[in-house]
């Protein structure tokens, strides 16, 4: 008797380690379209949490998108001294597609929606659609450049 519950739990053991060893494979490597999408989405955030250092972080040092940042920080500060915690912005990706990588260069069409407020109150509502051009950089992609027609 005693030996069966021994095989039993070994057995139970034998099982719960194939799946342990199964499963941690699943969470193997992230694609790279997965990767692009996460960088727009960040990038996007990081604008909406007026955070330029880590909005700067998702493009390539010394870009077009990069001095984009710098231009918007500045664009953004001078329109509203003395009342920016009244006004607020919100960048959404709302489609990322058509993800055409070659190499180590991607191009993806998007569509962004900006939706500005103040004091809670909607006063501003943009699109924006076109092309966006990253770089990847060791495993990283980055946002290098981008084409947009305001819509």
């Amino acid at each position: 008797m005693q030996f069966n519950k021994s095989l039993r739990s070994i057995g139970v053991f034998i099982v719960l380690l194939v799946v342990i060893v199964a499963l941690s494979g699943c969470g193997g490597t992230v694609s790279d379209e997965t990767k692009i999408t996460g960088v727009i989405d960040g990038y996007c955030q990081a604008l909406n949490d007026q955070d330029w250092d880590a909005a700067r972080g998702y493009c390539v040092y010394d870009s077009i998108a990069y001095h984009e940042v710098y231009d918007f920080e500045e664009f953004w500060s001078f329109e509203n001294p003395g009342e920016l915690e009244e006004w607020d912005m919100n960048f959404i990706a709302e489609s990322i597609s058509a993800i055409t990588i070659t190499g180590e260069y991607a191009e993806t069409s998007v569509y962004i929606t900006l939706n500005v407020t103040y004091n809670g109150e909607n006063v501003q509502t943009a699109s924006f659609e076109g092309s966006i051009f990253l770089q990847k950089i060791s495993n990283d992609w980055k946002l290098y450049g981008n084409y947009m027609i305001f819509g």
